[in-house]
């Protein structure tokens, strides 16, 4: 049986900037080129992803960016990700 947790207020596992809004979203991150080349990495909430993956501070500092825009791209190292709002 699954259970959905929708919080109103900040949720004190997350950063400030995650708003609840936020943190309730579906995301999925992939590399340039998928699905024909690249490789999906995650799909899931936003809240799941910030607990269970620990993301470096400048991907938790970019996540905002999904209330305003269905998309960007991060480079953390040599590979391209997008992270995009799955609707």
């Amino acid at each position: 049986m699954s259970r959905f947790v929708f919080r109103k207020s900040n949720d004190p596992e997350l950063p400030p900037n995650i708003v609840p809004e936020l943190a309730n979203m579906r995301i999925r991150i992939f590399t340039e080129g998928f699905p024909e080349t690249g490789a999906q990495y995650y799909e899931g909430t936003v809240r799941k992803f910030v607990i269970e993956r620990l993301p470096h501070p400048n991907l938790l500092d970019k996540l905002p960016l999904l209330l305003s825009q269905e998309r960007f791209s991060y480079k953390p190292a040599s590979e391209t990700l997008v992270v995009e709002r799955v609707d």
